[in-house]
């Protein structure tokens, strides 16, 4: 009971983890998950054109077959301009004819290279051949990953509909069993049995129940079919922010219905009452009495600053 507990406490911590929340948050168990099979087994054929590492190799494909375009126009010829402006002058002297310009214009016209190009253009083809070759590598994978999650979940489904007659049997059992046990006509021995089986069956029929749920999710990621707007939402959501502390008005002690002030600003006044009788230990006993009798009086005013 003792591991269960702590593995229930640690699941529900990554589970928490996983959504970028508090760890010790409350998960939600209200699962309808005769909804959601019911919404995944409506499709026959296993879709996986939602997956984002397809999108992503086929970025790779666009990006190689663009790398190609640009290799394969090298016999284009090129054509380009230069402008060179200046200042210069001899023995450290300049006039008005020491600035100068020079303009131009070049032509380069591929005729001979090594054969370079044409292995440059040759390492593109066969680089766009190799992104379509991992494009279709992957996808096979991840078809063949979402076909054995739908025969798991196949499977997972038989055993809880058996699961599910099994206990419904054991409950019937058990119910004439106990019936039987009550009239005196099955003994001890056959009610604990059939207390056993009744048992055993409903063990059954939540590990089937909840088999199905890990079938049922590792569905949902082969297929990118789980609504990730919610999570994206609440990941996106700022922080809540603290609020500054501001000054409140609170009734005074003394019962005369007086109001003081609370807050940053009340600190210093507190002080400065505070610091009224720190030399009270310097001062004779006299002083001491007679202050502390104005200091009472004092208190039943409500012009006096200190409470």
């Amino acid at each position: 009971m003792v591991t269960a507990k702590a593995q229930g406490a640690n699941a529900r911590r990554y589970f928490n983890f996983l959504l970028n929340k508090p760890m010790d948050s409350v998960v939600n168990t209200q699962y309808d998950v005769r909804a959601a099979l019911a919404d995944t087994l409506r499709y026959t054929v296993v879709d996986i054109s939602r997956r984002e590492e397809l999108a992503a190799m086929r970025t790779g494909v666009d990006l190689r077959n663009s790398q190609f375009k640009l290799a394969d126009q090298y016999w284009v010829p090129k054509l380009g301009t230069f402008l060179d402006l200046g200042y210069q002058g001899q023995d450290w002297n300049t006039d008005s004819d020491a600035d100068y310009y020079l303009f131009g214009v070049s032509l380069d016209v591929p005729v001979f290279n090594g054969l370079r190009n044409r292995n440059q253009r040759q390492r593109a083809l066969l680089d766009v051949r190799a992104a379509e070759l991992e494009e279709v590598q992957v996808t096979n994978q991840l078809r063949l990953g979402a076909d054995v999650a739908r025969n798991d979940l196949d499977a997972a489904l038989s055993a809880l509909q058996s699961a599910t007659a099994q206990e419904e049997s054991a409950r019937s059992y058990f119910g004439l069993i106990e019936t039987g046990y009550r009239a005196g006509v099955n003994t001890l021995i056959e009610y604990i049995d059939g207390r056993n089986q009744l048992t055993s069956s409903e063990v059954q029929l939540f590990v089937a129940y909840y088999t199905t749920l890990q079938r049922l999710a590792e569905l949902e990621r082969a297929t990118a079919t789980y609504p990730l707007a919610p999570v994206m939402k609440a990941l996106s959501s700022p922080p809540r922010g603290h609020r500054a502390p501001r000054a409140s008005l609170r009734r005074s002690p003394d019962g005369h219905g007086h109001h003081r002030r609370s807050g940053p600003g009340a600190h210093h006044q507190a002080h400065a009452c505070r610091a009224t009788g720190a030399g009270d230990r310097e001062r004779p006993v006299q002083h001491r009495r007679r202050e502390r009798a104005q200091l009472q009086d004092r208190r039943h005013h409500p012009q006096h600053p200190c409470p």
